[in-house]
């Protein structure tokens, strides 16, 4: 399953489309298909390895491996440790694409 979003409908905020796959609430806290909702890591899987899947980039993006691009985040928590109405709140310390630093600082730099 790969993650995604309805921007520019929607927000395309990666974490908070996360909570909501994990949570299945409105921001108003009504339940949307309660039956749908999936955990913490199978959320995180969808906007990885498997967006990267559907795309057909998966030996390029999607997870850590030698060979691969290094387009990453660094986050100030684990998103699949933080109760799920807490993952959209994650902060999004450090961003890089292709190895390179765009966004934010790495850690104890």
């Amino acid at each position: 399953m790969a993650g995604s979003s309805d921007r520019p409908v929607a927000s395309g905020a990666p974490l908070q489309a996360m909570q909501f796959m994990v949570e299945r609430r409105t921001s108003g806290g009504l339940p949307v298909g309660p039956g749908e909702a999936i955990t913490p890591a199978e959320a995180l899987a969808a906007y990885t390895t498997g967006s990267a899947y559907a795309c057909r980039v998966e030996d390029e993006l999607g997870s850590l491996a030698a060979g691969k691009l290094a387009d990453l985040v660094v986050l100030s928590d684990d998103p699949r440790r933080v109760a799920g109405s807490r993952i959209g709140q994650i902060e999004v310390l450090a961003t890089a694409v292709a190895g390179q630093l765009v966004h934010g600082h790495w850690p104890g730099s």
